[in-house]
């Protein structure tokens, strides 16, 4: 029986927003000045010939519990279902397969000492049956590839979503008042569901969404030393290799400068990266 991918982010692990805003907390500052250093831009207001003013441009991030739309309807069947299970608990089964000699070395020196039998009962736990079973699932769980699956078909903004173009008609934006120029969604949910697939910190992830995002966004607001900023529109129309290329250079860029303080930081990226699309990819050519 399949399971919808929603259902699966509505039963995450308690705490998992918390951690989204704290990333965001202690990282927005650090992020954005990286990412100024990296692209010589500045967020500065436009004046009437579209030159930078003095006036700083807000990017407000949300941290958001919708669920973006193009994810909604996608359902996992019964083997992937499994997978999914099993690498939830990856980082678990990790543990146990690494130190199941050491506890079983550490079990036989208790046996030797005089109150050994009072702990063990003068047997030793079938640890090398446990260390196969937790290989066997950690094979298992590495057959399917659900995040793979979500970003691939998706192909688009999933983690998080940077607004390029202000709806113009009233009665869209009426209903969509989320879409303007300049607002960065962070979806906490797929993070933290993506983290937990791929075993990675949810903190460490949703820094590198949010340099990605913010990433769009000063490729497409920021101002260069005179002043001189990408129109906006330009940006906004061109193809999805040119402006993922784009965020992904400059995440990646922030990543490597963040990796002495935050070094699950760029461990995140470079994991995220083997399972997204080859739009995203575009910047390593």
């Amino acid at each position: 029986m399949a399971i919808e991918l929603k259902t699966l982010l509505h039963n995450l692990t308690p705490g998992t927003k918390k951690r989204v805003e704290a990333a965001k907390a202690r990282w927005n500052a650090p992020v954005r000045d990286a990412l100024r250093n990296e692209t010589g831009l500045r967020l500065n207001s436009p004046d009437k010939n579209g030159r930078a003013s003095g006036d700083p441009l807000a990017i407000p991030i949300h941290i958001t519990d919708a669920i973006p739309e193009p994810i909604l309807n996608i359902k996992f069947d019964d083997k992937e279902q499994w997978a999914i299970v099993l690498r939830k608990y990856r980082r678990e089964l990790v543990a146990l397969q690494r130190s199941s000699t050491a506890i079983d070395a550490l079990f036989r020196v208790v046996l030797q000492k005089r109150k050994g039998d009072e702990f063990l009962g003068k047997s030793i736990p079938d640890l090398p049956a446990v260390e196969e079973i937790a290989d066997r699932m950690l094979q298992e769980a590495g057959k399917c590839d659900p995040v793979g699956d979500i970003l691939k078909k998706v192909n688009g903004d999933v983690l998080g979503a940077y607004w390029f173009k202000a709806i113009r008609d009233p009665k869209v934006a009426e209903a969509h008042p989320e879409r303007q120029d300049g607002k960065i969604h962070l979806y906490w949910a797929v993070i933290g569901f993506v983290a937990q697939m791929l075993n990675l910190d949810t903190e460490a992830l949703a820094v590198v969404v949010l340099a990605h995002e913010l990433a769009h966004a000063y490729t497409h607001l920021g101002a260069d030393i005179d002043g001189v900023r990408w129109s906006g529109t330009a940006l906004s129309e061109s193809q999805l290799e040119v402006t993922e290329g784009l965020a992904q250079y400059y995440t990646a860029r922030v990543c490597e400068r963040l990796q002495d303080k935050a070094p699950a930081v760029h461990a995140a990226y470079e994991e995220l990266l083997k399972h997204q699309p080859d739009a995203y990819k575009t910047h390593e050519a």
